[in-house]
């Protein structure tokens, strides 16, 4: 059986986080009483059971590969260092020559359900022929305002806006950045201008080159690491 491949974002340090990230990344940050990074990994290890991760870091990564090395728990972990502050689109472009397989997304400031990491992921087997990528979006917009808003029709994505618009239509979805893509997705990321700084955007340019992404529509609780409050908030579901 393949194993599952999951790329994750963690080479920020969350200027939002103040002080707080001052000697250490946003992702080993606790909440809850271990760090957000080890919430992320146990939810890989509760939908797959073990799985290859590749960290891609920046900021302090030293301490990331400190307390993580090369295996935690059931996952075998690859780290990827550039230690230049990027954005999303480029921290991810990191990865090319990495990822050669369907990859799961992940990003560092959110927690959501484990099973959407699943779902995600047998959605974007079940029609890996006919679309780049699997999208999940949830049906609550308020953890994370910020970020992208997507339009589907049925299982469709016909639009994703970022910035995002101060309004929306009830039937749209907040991007909770959790998705699975073919490995060619990468190559993209390529393909919109330098000031295009995030995914969403290279999602928008590739459904204009006419691309299909599909929806993963997400109705439980999420999570969205901004600010020094966050951390001091409780999940009730998870």
């Amino acid at each position: 059986m393949k194993e599952t491949e999951i790329a994750i974002m963690a080479g920020g340090r969350g200027k939002r986080m103040g002080e707080l990230t001052e000697e250490q990344p946003k992702s080993l940050l606790e909440f809850q009483g271990k760090p957000i990074l080890t919430h992320i990994l146990d939810n890989v290890i509760d939908a797959f059971g073990s799985a290859h991760v590749t960290l891609a870091v920046g900021y302090k990564a030293e301490s990331i590969r400190k307390m993580f090395g090369n295996r935690y728990r059931s996952i075998d972990i690859t780290y990827v260092h550039d230690p230049r502050p990027l954005e999303i689109r480029k921290r991810l472009l990191s990865l090319q020559g990495n990822i050669t397989t369907s990859f799961i997304f992940l990003a560092t400031d959110v927690i959501c359900d484990a099973n959407e990491l699943l779902k995600v992921a047998e959605l974007q087997e079940k029609e890996k022929e006919a679309v780049l990528g699997t999208i999940s979006g949830a049906t609550d917009h308020t953890p994370a305002l910020t970020h992208a808003l997507i339009k589907a029709e049925g299982s469709s994505v016909v639009g994703i806006e970022f910035p995002p618009p101060d309004r929306w239509h009830p039937k749209d979805l907040r991007d909770i950045h959790v998705a699975c893509y073919r490995p060619e997705f990468i190559g993209f990321l390529n393909n919109v201008p330098d000031e295009n700084t995030s995914v969403s955007q290279v999602i928008a340019q590739a459904l204009k080159d006419g691309q299909d992404f599909q929806i993963s529509k997400y109705c439980k609780e999420w999570y969205h690491f901004a600010n020094p409050e966050d951390l001091r908030r409780q999940i009730e579901s998870m």
